[in-house]
């Protein structure tokens, strides 16, 4: 399926060559599992949106956070 013509023959088929030459380099990563997203993303999210919005600096709105969402990973 994935070098049929439908896949490979799609515009622009060079970058669709990219996904099958690099799956043989893939691997799976296990990342970190936080048990506790809600209360990670409770911490996080709003002093994110600060920044996403421009109110804020990520450098002065997330050093402060460090302490709490060290808590939250604590816990797993």
């Amino acid at each position: 399926m994935a070098e049929s013509d439908e896949i490979m023959k799609s515009v622009p088929p060079d970058n669709e060559r990219a996904f099958l030459t690099e799956i043989d380099k893939a691997r799976i990563h296990m990342g970190w599992i936080i048990a506790e997203t809600r209360d990670w993303n409770g911490i996080l999210n709003p002093e994110l949106n600060k920044v996403w919005s421009g109110e804020a600096k990520a450098k002065d709105v997330l050093p402060p956070l460090v302490p709490r969402l060290n808590e939250v990973l604590s816990r797993n």
